[in-house]
């Protein structure tokens, strides 16, 4: 996975605000892919699961 000039400068802006730590071009990719990876793995797993859940709720409430 690689990632857009405009998509690294646009975290490193992000990560300077936050953190206050000016990155290279190559470090915020590295964090940038990581933290994508990050998220995808957790929408991943969580996402389907929760929307069964929130389907099986909905259907109670409407048969209360």
């Amino acid at each position: 996975m690689t990632l857009s000039a405009e998509a690294i400068s646009s975290f490193k802006e992000i990560y300077v605000t936050q953190f206050g730590e000016h990155l290279s071009d190559a470090e915020a990719e590295v964090k940038a892919i990581a933290m994508l990876k990050l998220f995808r793995l957790i929408y991943s797993e969580a996402a389907p699961r929760c929307w069964k859940n929130k389907l099986q709720m909905e259907g109670e409430v409407r048969k209360k």
